[in-house]
């Protein structure tokens, strides 16, 4: 017979002890302010809490109601050009936060930007735009440089990477649609200014990326012409459009048109702007051709209109 051998396991409990050390919340961002000379936004760094690891600069068009897209920072950056961060002329609320891995900060002092659509005479020497027409009544007679609208198609290029790069149409709401980011608001900005988003928003995923943004098609940019005119319709345009270039799209009048009353109705949020517009004041004889031209340097009646205007022409 084998002897029973029985073997005894001795068994100790092993207790591993972790200790976490806490990161303290970081520092508030102080003394947010506009360095009007330089174009841009700048705060200084707080020395109450812990570490950095990036800033987030918030706006939006109300107090307290940031929604546009975050602009984040990686620290010793304390500024940023207004350019990357408002999309356009208007009055903007901003605020500044600091992040770590502890959380986010408070807010900074919230600060009041507006905007003006001012040329300067840079901008004028750029040759994508057109030139200078103002109205009688300064009527946003200079449009600024394109902004993306609904319908629109865009061409997404990111290099190296196949599966975001792709054309996408802007939806009605605004918004695009993408890999990895999902729905990213377009409407209203610049190409450049989409891009500096996407860039951001795909920096979550991959190290450095670069992005470009190609406007392939213009489909947004949209006026009607109503009332007396030989064609009235609704014209999609390809180009900035002045009011005598949508009248003449429209063929011009017909021998019961009030030329000396027509209307621009502005979309403007709830309300239209009623904008008037006088044909026989501009086209009189004296001095017709330095109105027209701008030569003398006066104010104009004939300006450029914008996406969704009406001209009604009674």
């Amino acid at each position: 017979m084998k002897p029973l051998i029985r073997v005894a396991i001795l068994a100790t409990s092993l207790v591993i002890t972790v200790s976490a050390v806490a990161l303290a919340d970081p520092a508030l961002a102080q003394q947010l302010s506009v360095a009007v000379e330089k174009g841009q936004l700048s705060w200084t760094p707080g020395t109450d809490g812990g570490s950095v690891e990036e800033y987030r600069v918030k706006c939006g068009p109300e107090p307290g109601r940031y929604v546009l897209p975050v602009v984040k920072l990686i620290p010793p950056v304390t500024s940023i050009p207004i350019a990357r961060v408002l999309p356009g002329p208007g009055k903007y609320f901003c605020v500044v936060t600091a992040a770590n891995s502890a959380g986010e900060s408070g807010p900074s002092n919230e600060l009041a930007v507006v905007l003006d659509a001012v040329r300067t005479p840079a901008d004028s020497a750029q040759p994508s735009k057109p030139p200078k027409l103002a109205s009688a009544t300064n009527h946003l007679g200079n449009p600024d440089e394109y902004r993306i609208g609904p319908e629109d198609m865009l061409q997404i290029s990111v290099w190296k990477n196949d599966a975001v790069s792709r054309s996408v149409p802007v939806r009605p709401d605004g918004k695009i649609s993408l890999p990895l980011v999902n729905d990213v608001q377009a409407a209203g900005l610049t190409a450049l200014e989409l891009r500096d988003v996407l860039t951001q928003k795909l920096a979550d995923y991959m190290p450095n990326p670069e992005v470009s943004v190609i406007v392939s098609e213009v489909r947004s940019l949209k006026v009607s012409v109503v009332g007396e005119v030989i064609r009235p319709a609704r014209y999609e345009l390809k180009s900035w459009t002045t009011v005598l270039d949508a009248l003449a799209l429209a063929g011009g009048f017909t021998p019961f048109a009030a030329r000396s009353r027509i209307l621009i109705l502005r979309p403007e949020g709830n309300t239209v702007k009623r904008i008037p517009f006088n044909y026989n004041k501009l086209t009189a004889s004296e001095g017709f051709l330095d109105r027209l031209l701008n030569a003398a340097g006066d104010a104009q009646e004939n300006f450029y209109l914008q996406n969704g205007d009406i001209v009604l022409v009674p």
